[in-house]
């Protein structure tokens, strides 16, 4: 399985298909924000959400954490998939 089937499949699990498919289309595309989608399917998802020694609730509590943390005026956190993980 190569890093983008990991990396879906990842996503696929956190979030629903048409985001995992929305977010393969625009990694697979040769528009301007590519090579990040690619990025984060790639190296996020399957390298960080894959790696063994946290499991999936804990590095969404972390992750959580982090984003609580930091201020960011105006910006939506990506919250949906955290709650998944939660269960």
């Amino acid at each position: 399985m190569t890093n983008r089937e990991a990396g879906i499949n990842v996503v696929r699990e956190m979030m629903v298909d048409q985001a995992a498919a929305k977010l393969s289309a625009s990694a697979d595309s040769n528009t301007f924000g590519a090579p990040i989608a690619a990025y984060a399917v790639d190296q996020v998802f399957a390298d960080i959400w894959t790696r063994p020694g946290l499991d999936r609730r804990s590095r969404s509590l972390v992750s959580m954490s982090v984003m609580i943390a930091t201020p960011l005026r105006g910006k939506r956190h990506g919250f949906r998939g955290r709650r998944t993980n939660s269960r």
